[in-house]
């Protein structure tokens, strides 16, 4: 019994080291594909893959393990799929990144996708993170006078609420007649916020 015992033992331990052996090959050629398609030319794989990225857990922790030439090259073709609202939210989530030049070029490709996907960058004003504010600020001014309109619909969202504010009211006189509407919005906050904003402008 004992030596049956054993034997089931050791298959069991075989049977678990090569399924992790399989799942870390597995894992390696995935990785290995993924980077070819993130660094490679535009195509129609590459825009899926930046659009599925965009909502994978791991997004951040697969850009940290790029090189930082890299890095930049990725977030240079995200720039090529500006038809795709998710690249404002991936390039968002990847502007954690303690490389300043990647930064950059991310801020750069927001930038690029603000006049395009107004309304999915003005969504990331939900964002609190210095890095991310900043460029998702820089995108909206790019993006022009529709940007306002964008921004005053993010009034009646809580967590995106106080960046709102702030950015219609750097906009300053162009922002009153778009937050104007917002004083009869149903929800108490939002109608506060948009008197918040008038009164700074007028003030």
């Amino acid at each position: 019994m004992r030596g049956s015992a054993r034997v089931r033992a050791l298959q069991l331990l075989l049977a678990m080291l090569a399924l992790a052996g399989g799942l870390f090959a597995w894992n390696a050629w995935t990785t290995a594909r993924d980077r070819a398609t993130a660094l490679g030319e535009a195509t129609p794989a590459q825009r899926a893959f930046f659009v599925a990225l965009a909502t994978r857990p791991d997004a951040a922790n697969f850009y940290k393990g790029l090189e930082p030439a890299e890095r930049r090259k990725m977030a240079e073709n995200m720039a090529r799929h500006t038809d795709a609202p998710e690249m404002a939210r991936l390039a968002v989530v990847l502007l954690g990144t303690l490389d300043e030049d990647a930064r950059a070029s991310l801020a750069a490709t927001l930038a690029a996708i603000g006049p395009v996907q107004t309304q999915a960058v003005a969504a990331e004003l939900k964002e609190s993170g210095g890095f991310q504010r900043n460029a998702v600020f820089a995108a909206l001014r790019a993006a022009g006078d529709g940007a306002v309109t964008e921004a005053a619909a993010q009034l009646a969202v809580p967590a995106a609420r106080a960046n709102a504010i702030a950015f219609l009211v750097e906009r300053g006189r162009a922002a009153i007649p778009v937050a104007m509407p917002y004083l009869d919005h149903e929800d108490r906050d939002t109608r506060g916020a948009a008197a918040d904003v008038l009164g700074k402008i007028r003030a």
